[in-house]
């Protein structure tokens, strides 16, 4: 297809307007699809709309598609991540984890797939399918584990002191940190049975990979539901209480 007939790139091209609340005051800030972050009209606080996986993180021909400038817009430079408060940089790393799950699930299900077709030409797809998985792995034991850090040794400790500790989410997030890292330990294991070079990937290889994932998926998707409804609003009722460097 045409990268000028992308339907991908639609609501880049055609943009349409998102409410998305501050995380300081709670203003509804209208910010269009086409663009990244405005700053709230009330109290200022820099306000960057919520990433979902598009054609921008896997297609080579996004940049071409979308235009350099939209597409140098629509990725946040790192300065303006870190200028937008502990709260908006957590909750954009869980926008990255969000995408970076959408990327592994239909790598896995197209490796299931391929496993089991007779076609010669899958095996690229296969190939690139592992990749993703590997560079997944990747993500978990850097990003995510970084990630878990901020919110453990400088998130959780000052915000429990201003919760009762009995009933307090502090203690279930923690739990399922641990839950989530012997999952990962568990996926790991699972795509070590893959072969590097995508050739004869065993269906049930590609089927024990493809459940744990999902299982994963689900646990860390949960996992950010709640630290983005329950647990941020929290600490923006709290203020004072930042992130350690």
């Amino acid at each position: 297809m045409s990268p000028g007939f992308c339907p991908g790139s639609k609501g880049m091209k055609e943009p349409t307007p998102e409410n998305i609340k501050c995380s300081q005051c709670g203003y509804e800030v209208e910010i269009w699809t086409h663009e990244l972050m405005r700053h709230c009209p009330q109290c200022n606080t820099p306000v960057m709309r919520p990433q979902k996986v598009s054609c921008m993180d896997w297609c080579s021909f996004a940049k071409e598609c979308v235009g350099p400038q939209l597409y140098a817009k629509l990725k946040p430079s790192k300065e303006a991540i870190m200028d937008s408060g502990p709260v908006q940089i957590l909750t954009h790393q869980h926008d990255e984890a969000i995408k970076r799950l959408g990327v592994l699930k239909g790598a896995t299900l197209c490796m299931r797939a391929g496993a089991r077709s007779s076609d010669s030409g899958v095996n690229q797809t296969i190939v690139q399918a592992i990749k993703n998985v590997n560079e997944t792995i990747k993500f978990f034991d850097s990003e995510l584990r970084d990630h878990f850090q901020k919110e453990e040794e400088g998130l959780f400790p000052p915000l429990e002191k201003r919760l009762v500790k009995d009933g307090s989410p502090i203690a279930r997030m923690l739990a399922e940190h641990q839950e989530m890292w012997q999952k990962i330990a568990e996926f790991k294991k699972a795509a070590g049975a893959l072969p590097s070079d995508g050739q004869n990937v065993a269906p049930k290889v590609a089927d024990d990979v493809e459940r744990v994932a999902s299982e994963l998926i689900r646990l860390l998707r949960a996992h950010i539901e709640k630290e983005n409804t329950i647990l941020f609003p929290l600490v923006t009722a709290n203020e004072g209480y930042i992130l350690c460097s």
